[in-house]
C-alpha cells in the first residue's frame, strides 16, 4: 500500500482578519512519486468541528476563512488509506 504525501502548498494566503480568514491550499501526492492523487477527501479541525474538502482532479484542494493558528490535516483515499499532517500554520 502507497503511502500519500500532502504537500502543503500551504501558507496563509492574504491578509488574517477577523472577517475573512486565510487560506489553506495544497496538492496531495504519492509519497514515493510525483503522482497526483486525485479526488482524496482532506479534513481539518477548525474550532472543534471537522472540516472536509474533497481534492479535485489534480489532487488540489483549498480551505477558505480560516482564522490564524495551527491545524492538522488529514488526507484519505480508498486505496492509499489516511495520512495526518501535524501543525500546519
Amino acid at each position: 500500500m502507497k503511502k500519500i504525501l500532502m504537500i502543503c502548498a500551504l501558507a496563509l494566503s492574504g491578509v488574517l482578519n477577523a472577517q475573512t480568514g486565510g487560506t489553506i491550499k495544497g496538492q496531495v501526492y504519492s509519497a514515493d512519486s510525483t503522482e497526483v492523487i486525485p479526488f482524496a477527501i482532506v479534513r481539518m479541525e477548525v474550532a472543534g468541528e471537522i472540516v472536509s474538502v474533497k481534492a479535485d482532479f489534480d489532487g488540489k484542494y483549498s480551505f477558505y476563512a480560516i482564522g490564524a493558528g495551527k491545524y492538522n490535516l488529514s488526507v484519505e483515499t480508498t486505496l492509499n488509506g489516511k495520512t495526518t499532517v501535524n501543525g500546519v500554520v
